[in-house]
């Protein structure tokens, strides 16, 4: 979604709903929920990937992820303006890590035995569980303190959603579920 797009002189939104094989572009005067139930429907049938924007909170779905690219930008943002906040840059780096991984997995996935692949996926989620455990215990002891940021409270769902990231190919290879694309 884009602002800017000129119809008629007028500075309209360019929506952008894509999957893996195609793209779909509509222009609309706003950004509200009524666009996106038009494009989608009331329920969608596979995982949503968004920007988190509330519009997509009309839409019941499977799955809902938000876009990896505006999490790290949010983490990268709230790094720039408390510089003296270096563990969030160990998070962010950490973070980042374990998704690379994830995405290498999932391209070797094809190639590896089953017992192997799911070794491969625990170890993975291990280190995530370690990594949330510990940003569990930090926002803690952050909210503790009188000028708690609203980002240190926002991090309720982020297991379900990077594993969601991460895991999605191989869950859909071994049955758990198949997602609609």
């Amino acid at each position: 979604m884009r602002p800017g797009w000129r119809v008629r002189g007028v500075n309209w939104w360019l929506w952008a709903f894509a999957n893996e094989t195609s793209a779909y572009y509509y222009a609309a005067p706003n950004r509200g929920s009524p666009v996106v139930i038009q494009i989608l429907g009331t329920v969608f049938a596979g995982v949503l990937i968004t920007d988190a924007w509330g519009a997509y909170n009309a839409v019941d779905c499977l799955f809902r992820q938000t876009c990896m690219a505006h999490v790290f930008r949010k983490i990268r943002r709230f790094v720039q303006d408390n510089p003296e906040a270096r563990s969030i840059l160990r998070f962010y780096l950490r973070l980042k890590r374990i998704l690379r991984d994830g995405e290498r997995l999932q391209q070797r996935a094809a190639h590896l035995e089953e017992d192997a692949l799911l070794r491969s996926y625990e170890r993975l989620e291990d280190r995530l569980d370690q990594l949330l455990a510990w940003w569990t215990i930090w926002r803690e002891a952050r909210a503790r303190m009188e000028d708690a940021s609203p980002f240190t409270r926002t991090h309720g769902k982020i297991r379900k959603r990077l594993l969601l990231t991460i895991y999605c190919k191989f869950r859909a290879r071994c049955g758990e579920f198949q997602p609609i694309h």
